[in-house]
This record gives structure tokens, C-alpha cells and sequence, in this order.
């Protein structure tokens, strides 16, 4: 056990998962920017101004969202099939946090948008 610690927090694997995940995380916040304003724009534009701090938490929602990626990052490269998750695994992961926070997103949007 102590090992397998040891290895999830090495300084290899907090910088690897660190790299990859800040750098997608960009790549994230402009799919979901893009999204919004693709579906929503006119209707986002329209908002009372009181409602924007919503708008902006649900934002910071999914990208606290995002962070579980990091555990699970942390975990799989202390195993034996860390290079198949670093190569295939972690845009998986990213694929799935993206929609994952997506419908997030486009739901949490869509309710505040009938009530506003």
C-alpha cells in the first residue's frame, strides 16, 4: 500500500497529471464557452445582469467538476497499465468530463432561462 502512495505522489505523476489536465482544461473551458454561446447566445445576451453570478457559478461548477479527473489520473499511473492511460485513458476521461459537463451545463442554463 505504502508503495502504491508513494508512486501516486511522486513528482513524475503530479507533474505529468498536472500537465495534461491544466493544459485540456483550456481546451474545456472554450468547448463549453463555444457551446454556450452556440445554443444559448441570444438568450444568454437577454439575461438580467442578477443572473450572471449564476451563469458564472456554473461555470466554476464544472470545472470543479473537472478536478475528479485528478485522483483517477493519480491512481491509474501507479498501476502497470499507466502508459495505456496515459495514451488512450485520459482523453477518454476528458471526452467524458466534457459531456458529462456539458449536459450539465446546457441543463443548468435551460432552467435558469425559463425562469428568467
Amino acid at each position: 500500500m505504502h508503495r502504491l502512495v508513494a508512486l501516486m505522489f511522486s513528482r513524475e505523476a503530479l507533474a505529468g497529471a498536472f500537465r495534461f489536465w491544466e493544459r485540456a482544461r483550456v481546451l474545456f473551458n472554450v468547448v463549453l464557452l463555444a457551446y454556450a454561446l452556440v445554443r444559448f447566445g441570444g438568450a444568454l445576451a437577454a439575461l438580467p445582469l442578477k443572473l450572471w453570478t449564476e451563469v458564472v457559478a456554473v461555470a466554476v461548477f464544472t470545472n470543479i467538476v473537472y478536478c475528479v479527473a485528478y485522483p483517477i489520473d493519480l491512481v491509474l499511473q501507479a498501476t502497470d497499465y499507466r502508459h495505456m492511460w496515459q495514451t488512450i485513458g485520459r482523453p477518454v476521461l476528458w471526452l467524458a468530463m466534457l459531456a458529462l459537463c456539458l449536459a450539465l451545463a446546457r441543463i443548468t442554463l435551460m432552467h435558469m432561462l425559463r425562469g428568467a
